[in-house]
């Protein structure tokens, strides 16, 4: 050991393992035609335990160990499921650990990945989906804006017509508020 050990007695040994292009904006987007290719990122989004663990992962990095712990679950089936979500790219390695008894112990992360299921027949590019979902995101949250923006003047409109209908009553005016029926007094 020399002496970098964490809390939880394990050391580092260097930089991170990095796939091929985990920096390109492109492997944030997962495109798949449904069928058979697409069958077993669906089998995992499917399986309790593996949404599980991705949510867990979602909030903070962890070892296979401490996610069995936290999810009170047998270290082989956490185990079997980090195996089924890496292979997918659903969650990566984010380092490598060693153990006081020398042990690797793995340290998981998630990875954000958008990802689209296209129908078979329709031969669309990976490029042209993501400025499609982009172009689409930009008027979902153009219409977003445009819906809170008619929310706030109509309850602006709603609060000033209820100020402007108890102006009389606050001013201390007593009697009918409409000057041409003047009340007579006598």
């Amino acid at each position: 050991m020399n002496g970098l050990e964490d809390r939880d007695g394990l050391s580092e040994t260097g930089e991170p393992p990095r796939g091929p292009g985990l920096g390109d904006q492109d492997n944030r987007v997962l495109v798949l035609p449904v069928n058979g290719d697409s069958r077993k990122i669906t089998q995992i989004l499917s399986n309790e335990t593996s949404l599980k663990i991705l949510d867990l992962l979602g909030k903070k990095s962890m070892s296979a160990t401490n996610i069995a712990e936290e999810l009170k679950l047998p270290l082989t089936t956490v185990k079997y499921n980090l195996d089924s979500l890496v292979e997918s790219d659903l969650i990566k390695v984010k380092q490598i650990k060693w153990s006081q008894k020398g042990r690797q112990v793995k340290i998981y992360e998630s990875v954000e990945k958008l990802i689209v299921l296209v129908p078979p027949r329709n031969s669309i590019d990976k490029l042209s989906i993501i400025s499609l979902l982009q172009k689409y995101i930009g008027v979902i949250g153009a219409a977003v804006f445009a819906a809170a923006g008619i929310e706030y003047f109509s309850a602006y409109m709603r609060a000033k017509s209820i100020i402007d209908a108890t102006a009389p009553l606050r001013m201390g005016v007593t009697g009918p508020v409409n000057e041409t029926y003047p009340e007579e007094t006598y």
